[in-house]
């Protein structure tokens, strides 16, 4: 993977970020950061209870994706404060270079400064047939005092610059007719893998045939589509078992898998230990 450090280096700051107690994440709306989405899935969502529930739905996943990209019309006037689409409050920092907002940054899992932010999740609870003691109870662990603009800023800062110089140093291959062509497809592998597409699938919704998918993916990444949706499922895991208290099954639906046995047999086969194991390694080198 080009630019290693780089991304490994961002990976260490959004743990450092976690270690304060900030719930931080990135969106890559412009397809930009793509070809990373393997070392830097883990924080590529929010990991609080309320929003795992929504987006445990695949319908209700696909509605904050599209919110997504309406945001990128806000980042232009600057970074803001204010709730999603379902309730939830959060920061949201644009990264920008030359003056493009080309991701952003969120600090998320408030709720309690807006009034409407309440109404939005019971809406949401009532429109999608959510169970709506589960949904409530999951709104109400949501933090209510979200930490000052002023605080956070110099936090965030360092974070934005380097997703911004992994956006200068990521040589965008002008010249490569499959390059657009396997962004489209990694990313919408990444917005859906953990409900395992289908080759079919995949080439259905990105609008190119099964076998140029194929072919186009093998040559750029050297992995399967199989191992790739893998790979993403396995350090999504691996991130949940060490930075929240679900349980080894609740996990496992996290990341698409229904029976726990057999993703405990994977995560074994792909780790070398069991999940319990590694929570607890991770919880003692930590």
């Amino acid at each position: 993977m080009k630019n290693k450090e780089l991304v490994k280096n961002i990976a260490d700051y959004f743990e450092y970020l976690r270690s304060l107690c900030l719930e931080v994440s990135f969106c890559d709306v412009r397809l930009h950061f793509a070809p990373y989405f393997p070392a830097l899935v883990s924080y590529n969502s929010h990991m609080n209870g309320y929003c795992a529930l929504i987006k445990s739905r695949p319908d209700l996943h696909k509605i904050c994706i599209e919110k997504q990209h309406l945001l990128i019309g806000r980042c232009n006037r600057g970074v803001f404060y204010g709730p999603c689409w379902a309730g939830v409050e959060e920061y949201v920092f644009p990264v920008k270079s030359d003056g493009e907002v080309i991701a952003f940054i969120s600090v998320s899992g408030y709720r309690g400064k807006y009034s409407v932010s309440r109404k939005r999740a019971a809406a949401a609870a009532e429109n999608f047939t959510l169970d709506k003691r589960n949904a409530a109870a999951r709104y109400e662990s949501l933090k209510e005092n979200p930490p000052a603009l002023n605080a956070l800023k110099p936090l965030i800062a360092p974070l934005c610059n380097m997703f911004e110089l992994l956006f200068l140093k990521t040589n965008p291959e002008p010249d490569d007719k499959n390059y657009r062509p396997l962004k489209e497809v990694l990313k919408y592998i990444n917005d859906n893998y953990t409900w395992n597409p289908s080759l079919k699938e995949i080439a259905e919704n990105c609008h190119y045939s099964e076998s140029y998918i194929r072919h186009i993916f093998k040559e750029k990444t050297s992995k399967s589509i199989g191992q790739y949706i893998a790979s993403l499922r396995i350090a999504k895991a691996k991130n949940l078992l060490k930075n929240t208290a679900l349980s080894i099954s609740e996990v496992a639906a996290e990341v698409g898998y229904g029976e726990p046995n057999y993703f405990t047999n994977v995560f074994r086969k792909e780790t070398g230990v069991s999940p319990k194991q590694y929570r607890k390694n991770a919880r003692n080198d930590g």
